[in-house]
């Protein structure tokens, strides 16, 4: 719900949590409300809060869709804030869904001198579902003010489903729940309607220099000279009510397809009346179509206006490829610096191991050396062999354990001989000392000999 000092945005329903779990913490300027879900036992973010002294409605709303939340606020109604209106109309009937599809809005600047800019379309489109479609008292469709006040309309359905099919434009879907309305969409009584948006953030399309709700517009630089237009980059669908357009584009063409089981009208009509609409001089013809003539001429001046504003858009598309295509050159330039220095980085690791390989072999080199010495090698290839299976560390061991045993021998050899022989316990003392040696350096033990 809205707060009246606080906006707020919902990240999940409330139902879901553990009721008495909630509580508020601060990170700098927002508040966080944090609570346990069901059947769980950490606590995770429900809601933010934004103090009004110290966020913009925008700010607080583009934080709350960074973070897909439903954002909330108290005074978002018509009479507060930036609002917009603009004529839409349906693109086709669907008799059995009784549904009708709506061409909605693009984002080409309007002859009302203003735009919405793609990324702001898009995250407006949600809000649509929460609009409804109305009519004023008695399906009537004129007010002197364009729009009845909310007390006097009729919902006569609600959008359900919205599509973006290009950036640039957007269709919404909504399900008429009155059959009288219904038979008057068919009939093509009921065909344009006046669409409400509630915007949050509007700048200048050329200097984007920020318009304030207390600025008039008309009186920036840019946009009274005609270098600029009123960009609107942050907004929400307000309301969708039936209105009387005189020579709207799908009111004879509903007529003429009123026995189809669709009814469709071309998209590129509805974008070019969408453009070019409200020029300030409103045509006389009605939804009978009374001069066809006059209304011929006036869909060709439309259609010659939208071919100059493709051809611009079509310039506009052709410097954006240019510069598409030169980053793609720098990326490619780019990947290529980056395979040389894979291909430097896998010389020297290879380089690295031959270096590890010929130091492991000196290391084999030398104890098998040692192990000449001490007398304790095998055949060459076969010791050899069994050395290699060593790491460095171990072949470093075996290294000075071969020292160690040659010394000793080397000390035998040069110590006097004696004059008696040794007893059965001495030479079963030197043999055990002997084998433990071996058993160090991974040899088979020797046995007593008998004399």
């Amino acid at each position: 719900m809205p707060y009246e000092k606080e906006y707020s945005c919902r990240l999940h329903s409330p139902d879901g949590f553990q009721p008495d779990s909630f509580r508020r913490i601060h990170q700098g300027k927002l508040d966080i409300i944090i609570g346990k879900p069901k059947g769980e036992a950490a606590t995770t973010a429900q809601s933010f809060r934004y103090d009004k002294t110290k966020w913009t409605i925008n700010e607080a709303r583009q934080h709350c869709l960074k973070h897909k939340g439903q954002f909330e606020a108290s005074d978002l109604n018509p009479d507060v804030g930036f609002k917009f209106s603009f004529i839409a109309g349906i693109t086709s009937l669907n008799k059995k869904e009784h549904t009708a599809k709506f061409y909605l809005m693009n984002t080409s600047r309007n002859r009302n001198n203003w735009g919405v800019t793609e990324k702001s379309l898009t995250e407006a489109l949600p809000t649509i579902t929460k609009v409804a479609l109305n009519t004023g008292p008695d399906y009537q469709t004129s007010h002197p003010k364009g729009h009845f006040p909310s007390s006097e309309v009729t919902a006569v359905g609600h959008f359900t489903a919205y599509e973006q099919p290009q950036p640039s434009y957007a269709l919404a879907t909504a399900k008429i729940c009155d059959e009288i309305a219904w038979s008057m969409m068919q009939k093509g009584q009921l065909g344009p309607v006046s669409v409400v948006i509630h915007a949050f953030h509007v700048s200048c399309s050329s200097c984007q220099t920020e318009l304030k709700i207390t600025d008039d517009p008309q009186e920036h630089k840019c946009i009274k000279e005609g270098s600029g237009y009123e960009q609107i980059n942050s907004f929400v669908f307000s309301r969708v009510d039936f209105v009387d357009v005189p020579a709207y584009p799908q009111a004879g063409l509903l007529e003429m397809h009123a026995h189809g089981e669709r009814r469709e009208v071309p998209i590129e009509l509805l974008a070019a009346f969408y453009v070019n609409h409200l020029s300030g001089v409103q045509p006389q013809l009605g939804l009978n179509q009374k001069n066809k003539e006059k209304e011929k001429k006036k869909m060709s001046e439309d259609q010659d206006k939208s071919v100059a504003d493709l051809q611009i858009e079509n310039q506009a598309h052709k410097e954006k490829l240019a510069e598409l295509q030169a980053a793609l050159t720098d990326l490619k330039k780019q990947s290529q610096a980056e395979v040389e220095a894979s291909v430097e980085l896998k010389k020297v690791r290879d380089e690295l191991e031959t270096l590890k390989a010929a130091a492991h072999q000196q290391l084999v080199e030398e104890a098998y050396l040692e192990r000449v010495q001490a007398g304790i090698a095998d055949k060459p290839e076969v010791d050899k062999a069994y050395l290699h299976g060593f790491t460095d560390e171990q072949l470093r061991n075996l290294v000075a354990e071969a020292k160690k045993f040659a010394s000793m021998l080397q000390s035998a050899k040069a110590a006097p001989k004696l004059r008696y022989e040794a007893s059965e316990n001495e030479k079963t003392v030197m043999l055990t000392a002997e084998n433990e040696a071996r058993l160090r350096l991974g040899l088979p033990t020797k046995k007593l000999e008998s004399d």
